[in-house]
């Protein structure tokens, strides 16, 4: 039988920051907050005080030990949140085949289900998996094959000159012994070996150049489909600005250079109504309503750069500046600051220009997150209620460092 809890998720969050403590401090008045969160605190503070009950505090903070350890038990303890249906507050356990969307067992009896397939989540996503692996099996054996016919192949060619030299030493010595008649058809029986010997190498060094450029394909392929199993975000050309270049797997966006302008030949995109038209913007392919998702994004050296989240209904249409429907964390060149709907931007004091950032949307919390991916400063938690689907948003205006969305190689806290 399982244990209950003895503490609940309140008696270990920040009053400042309201979420888990990290690295708490205790302050003269007996009050416990998170590092950062009191430092970030002061720094707009004029005096050191405890932002709860306002009494005055050291500047040297001690580490609440003892809190940190229960901290780090209760994050242990709680494990992973269990999805449920947004509308039902019931289990995702089953996926509808006609919708392709995670329903409940009330969902699946709703009238916008009841005439549809649903089966079991554990069962489709082993069937989707059983379906890629499939196929990246029948390429790894074809690629096999192919390696070993060349390898045949190495071994053919290496054995004709030897074969060439053994059957011209025979004809030498069978027309040692004949007279001046019999050189010319010794010359004519070398020509024509010399002859075959060029046809056959040039027959196989073709065959060989040919299965050289299969095998570069089919593994430019299986590359390809690897890094699409690891990426957690996936660009849309249908929302992306005509200024924009984004690479062949979806994955990074750079706006066009004076180059690239200059030597643009193609038609114009079309205006269809998901595309931003003027600001140099792209939305994420997949929109979220529920769970939670995680994406990191290498910023590299661009000197102006956001990264986001926005709503389906944003403006895409007749704007010269950021859409007014966007929470991001956006980079001028000089300061990093966030920036949300119907507010102006937020400086984030102290903190240093980033290489790569993650973003966390936690759907059924209401919380997105941004922070360092690299030294795991966290920069900023906004609690927000979207009545409407979320989609991961960004926007560059560097033409030299573009903007990368990074695969997922490290379990995200």
């Amino acid at each position: 039988m399982a244990s209950k809890r003895p503490f609940s998720e309140e008696d270990f969050t920040c009053p400042v920051c309201c979420d888990i403590f990290k690295d708490p401090v205790l302050l003269k008045c007996s009050h416990s907050v998170c590092r950062n969160c009191i430092q970030q605190y002061w720094t707009v503070k004029p005096s050191r005080e405890c932002p709860l009950c306002r009494k005055k505090s050291n500047k040297n903070l001690t580490v609440n030990l003892a809190l940190k350890n229960l901290c780090q038990t209760f994050v242990d303890f709680r494990g992973p949140p269990e999805e449920l249906c947004e509308v039902h507050r019931e289990r995702l356990s089953l996926f509808c085949l006609c919708d392709e969307q995670l329903v409940c067992v009330v969902c699946r009896e709703s009238r916008e289900h009841k005439t549809h397939t649903c089966r079991p989540v554990n069962e489709v996503a082993e069937e989707r998996k059983s379906d890629f692996q499939r196929e990246l099996n029948l390429l790894t054996r074809k690629m096999k094959i192919i390696e070993y016919a060349k390898f045949e192949c190495h071994q053919q060619a290496e054995h004709i000159p030897h074969q060439l030299r053994d059957t011209e030493n025979v004809i030498k010595n069978e027309f040692k012994h004949l007279h001046q008649l019999l050189n010319d058809e010794e010359k004519a029986m070398l020509a024509a070996l010399n002859k075959e010997k060029q046809q056959k190498t040039k027959l196989i060094n073709n065959n060989i150049k040919k299965m050289n450029d299969e095998v570069s394909s089919l593994l430019t392929t299986i590359s390809i489909m690897r890094d699409y199993l690891a990426a957690p975000v996936v660009l849309d050309p249908n929302t992306a600005n005509s200024q924009l270049i984004l690479s062949e797997d979806l994955t990074s966006l750079r706006v066009r250079d004076e180059e690239d302008v200059a030597g643009m030949h193609r038609k114009k995109l079309p205006a269809n109504p998901e595309r931003f038209d003027r600001y140099p913007c792209v939305l994420g392919s997949v929109g979220y309503s529920s769970g939670t998702h995680v994406w990191d994004v290498d910023v590299g050296d661009g000197i102006f750069w956001m990264v986001g989240v926005t709503v389906e209904s944003v403006q895409r249409k007749k704007i010269n500046s950021l859409p007014s429907e966007v929470w991001c964390i956006t980079y001028d060149g000089e300061m990093l600051s966030f920036k949300a709907p119907r507010e102006s931007c937020i400086p984030l004091l102290g903190c240093e220009r980033p290489k790569q950032v993650r973003v966390k949307l936690d759907l059924d919390k209401r919380k997105l997150s941004f922070s360092d991916r690299l030294s795991k400063k966290l920069y900023r938690i906004n609690v927000t209620s979207f009545t409407e689907k979320v989609f991961p948003f960004f926007c560059s205006l560097s033409s030299v460092s573009p903007l990368w969305i990074l695969p997922v190689v490290e379990p995200c806290s």
